[in-house]
């Protein structure tokens, strides 16, 4: 004898053959009802992909047995972006059952948006850069938590920066939650790639009776959650170009940002010396990230009342870089005069 979700089910299939057979191209099924964790109070959840304007009103909410149910239609383009990861609803794509489809045209289009969906799965860069966007929307909830001024906003946020970077976690494990919320726990237990302190810390979030104790637990999870997707995406120095003339030509450009420091500091213009420094670190940040080039540290030697140090870190640095150009084979060459760089270029021309 069918269960009252199988009941539902049928009768759903039957009103679209016999309501609305030219307005619905696809009905799939997701959540606990197909991944095995339902229990005595779970719906049937479903989706709907119309066809026509006229499909979008087969929606319908209703319940039955104190038990809700929500058949609502979801637009081909929003289902393609789920594969895009533009929404965290990914089993609704990647762990359904196909109920009822219109055409063979209809079925090869989701398939098609299924393939896309385990194509990005199995990009590591692609799947990278989205949990990276996670970890930003996070950091932009922690902002809102620190504003918060009642407890409802409090839990709430600190809730929603834990289901952000949770995902973020299991983007950067390649994977998402399949069985949605109720396992994610176990599920998240179970990946390779794990922030320090992971399962604790959102543990203690959820345990948190202050205010301070949710800020400071919530902050955690958010640093270290960034620390292991930064070291997750260095690149080994034996995959790094090694352009050494590409290196040689940014130290040439840089050249002039090392004398707008060295001038600041000497004038003793701090704003000016710190955004000139700021630049300059970016740059030097871009070299070690891209190419088989030290990692320098500039800025955490800024101390407004004390430019001379900064401007002799900032220099002591721009040595380095010549000499370790020099054990690579390349030496800047300074040109005394413009008449001795024109000759120069001349000759190289000839």
């Amino acid at each position: 004898m069918k269960n009252i979700n199988e009941k539902i089910i049928d009768w759903v299939v039957n009103k679209i053959k016999d309501a609305y057979p030219e307005d619905i191209a696809m009905l799939l099924i997701y959540g606990s009802y197909v991944n095995g964790t339902a229990n005595a109070l779970s719906d049937v959840d479903f989706y709907f992909i119309p066809k026509t304007d006229r499909g979008f009103k087969m929606s319908q909410t209703f319940i039955i047995g104190g038990i809700g149910y929500d058949l609502f239609p979801m637009s081909w383009e929003r289902v393609e972006g789920i594969a895009e990861f533009k929404q965290p609803l990914t089993p609704l794509v990647g762990n359904v059952r196909i109920a009822y489809f219109a055409s063979d045209q209809d079925l090869a289009r989701f398939e098609q948006i299924q393939a896309n969906l385990a194509k990005n799965l199995s990009d590591e860069k692609f799947m990278r850069d989205i949990a990276v966007k996670n970890l930003e929307k996070a950091m932009s909830k922690y902002a809102k938590l620190l504003l918060s001024s009642c407890d409802k906003t409090m839990r709430a946020v600190s809730g929603e920066i834990l289901l952000l970077l949770s995902d973020a976690v299991a983007y950067m494990n390649q994977t998402y939650f399949k069985k949605g919320l109720k396992n994610q726990l176990q599920d998240l237990e179970a990946m390779k790639l794990m922030p320090d302190g992971y399962i604790e810390l959102y543990k203690q979030v959820v345990a948190a009776k202050t205010f301070d104790q949710i800020s400071k637990y919530t902050l955690q999870m958010i640093k270290e959650t960034s620390q292991m997707i930064e070291n997750a995406g260095k690149v080994d120095h034996k995959t790094k170009s090694t352009d050494f003339q590409e290196i040689k030509g940014a130290y040439e450009e840089l050249l002039s940002t090392w004398n707008k420091v060295k001038v600041c500091c000497a004038q003793g213009n701090k704003e000016l010396a710190f955004i000139s420094g700021v630049n300059l670190q970016s740059v030097l940040d871009w070299l070690s990230e891209d190419y088989t080039f030290p990692e320098y540290d500039l800025m955490g030697s800024f101390d407004s009342e004390n430019l001379e140090a900064f401007d002799q870190k900032a220099e002591a640095i721009r040595l380095e870089i010549l000499v370790f150009l020099k054990s690579n084979g390349v030496e800047v060459i300074d040109y005394e005069t413009f008449e001795a760089f024109r000759d120069k270029v001349g000759d190289n021309n000839v």
